[in-house]
């Protein structure tokens, strides 16, 4: 699995690199596994790889990660926090849940899990779901609303201050080709001319092109 998140990060930002030179990045989330949480020296690697681009990267973790050694975990993240980037717990409610987590670690958001929203057609439902964002407001967490699919899910949603809703409602997933289309055309966005105009879509395996440095190069090719 360490392989395999290695892989995911460099190729995360090697894609925002790509989308920053052609004017429509926006952030990138990226799931780590607690194997590679445990190996600082991979972590290090990471942090240094993510660190032109950190405002663009979110890490996701889950919360079964937490459950593993706290200070090693704790240090791994902060070393990741360091750089720029957020620390979100994703699918957060759905496992091994506890407030204490959102006080040890450095976490910057909760997504909520798309379990919470399936339940928002009954009373209970909402009252805990409300309760969700509330505690994440309370805690100035920022808040992904994960799984949403149709306009009624919408409407029962009140965001806070700072909360995101994610779901096939907007979208489904999209290759980096497609996705560059949708932001562009949804955000109205102008592109730079010679990016427009150019034939490389975002090729994402083209690393000459898009400037790369030699470490993300190096191991984006030991990873595949």
């Amino acid at each position: 699995m360490k392989d395999i998140d290695r892989w995911a990060v460099f190729q995360a930002v090697n894609d925002v690199k790509v989308a920053l030179k052609q004017g429509w990045a926006v952030p990138s989330s990226v799931n780590i596994t607690p194997e590679t949480l445990l190996d600082s020296g991979l972590v290090e690697r990471l942090a240094k790889a993510i660190a032109p681009v950190a405002e663009y990267i979110h890490i996701e973790i889950t919360e079964e990660t937490l459950l593993n050694d706290k200070e090693l975990v704790a240090q791994s993240l902060s070393e990741l926090r360091k750089t720029g980037a957020k620390i979100y717990i994703d699918d957060f409610g759905s496992g091994f849940s506890s407030l204490s987590y959102l006080t040890y670690f450095d976490i910057d958001a909760i997504k909520i899990d798309r379990s919470f929203v399936l339940a928002l057609e009954t009373v209970k439902g909402k009252k805990v779901f409300s309760g969700l964002l509330n505690l994440a407001n309370d805690l100035e967490l920022a808040t992904v609303v994960e799984g949403v699919e149709t306009q009624d899910q919408i409407n029962c949603i009140t965001p806070q201050s700072d909360t995101s809703i994610q779901g096939w409602f907007y979208s489904r997933s999209l290759p980096l080709a497609q996705l560059r289309k949708y932001i562009v055309e949804t955000n109205l966005l102008s592109l730079k001319p010679e990016d427009s105009a150019s034939n490389n879509e975002g090729d994402s395996d083209d690393y000459s092109d898009h400037g790369v440095d030699e470490l993300t190069k190096t191991d984006l090719a030991e990873a595949r």
